[in-house]
C-alpha cells in the first residue's frame, strides 16, 4: 500500500484519466458464444499497464479492480523491466469512465463507445437478449476494434 506521511495517497480523476490516455485501453469483449455459434455477451473492459507496481496498487485500491504482472524481464528484451496491469470490467470501468471522462483527450472517442455498450446493458442481465441488441453490441464491438487498432 503506497502511503505518504502516514496517508493513502489518492489519485485524481485528471490524473486517471491521463494515466488511460497514455498507458490505458478502453476495449469490448465478446464473452460467451450460444449453441448457434453467436456472442450473446459484450463486456467493457478498462485497463492500465505500467511498470511502476505502486501507482497501480494506489489505483486498485481507490478504484477497485485486479493486479497481475503481464511482462518479465527475460520475455523479448532482457533490458525491459516487468510490467503490470490493472484491469476491471462492466459496472466499475462504466463509473470511472464516467469520472474521468471530461478528462480524456485521446480515448474520449473510445469511452463514448464504451458508454454506449453499457447502456444496452441492464443490470444483473444474463437472459436472451434480442437480435436487435446484438445487433447494437456487435456494431459497437466492430467500431471500438477498428477505434484500438495498431498501425496505420
Amino acid at each position: 500500500m503506497a502511503k505518504t506521511n502516514g496517508e493513502r495517497l489518492a489519485v485524481s480523476n485528471e490524473y486517471l484519466a491521463g494515466s488511460i490516455d497514455a498507458d490505458g485501453c478502453i476495449s469490448i469483449v465478446k464473452m460467451k458464444r450460444t449453441a448457434g455459434g453467436k456472442c450473446d455477451r459484450h463486456e467493457l473492459r478498462l485497463h492500465i499497464t505500467n511498470t511502476d507496481l505502486r501507482f497501480l496498487e494506489i489505483i486498485q485500491l481507490q478504484f477497485g479492480g485486479s493486479l497481475k504482472g503481464v511482462r518479465s524481464d527475460n520475455n523479448r528484451n532482457p533490458k525491459w523491466k516487468t510490467a503490470y496491469s490493472w484491469r476491471t470490467q462492466g459496472k466499475n470501468a462504466e463509473d470511472i469512465i464516467k469520472r474521468v471522462f471530461p478528462y480524456l483527450i485521446i480515448k474520449k472517442d473510445r469511452a463514448e463507445v464504451a458508454l454506449e455498450l453499457r447502456k444496452t446493458i441492464t443490470n444483473g442481465q444474463r437472459n436472451a437478449v434480442t437480435d436487435e441488441i446484438l445487433e447494437r453490441r456487435e456494431s459497437l464491438y466492430l467500431r471500438m476494434k477498428t477505434l484500438n487498432k495498431r498501425g496505420v
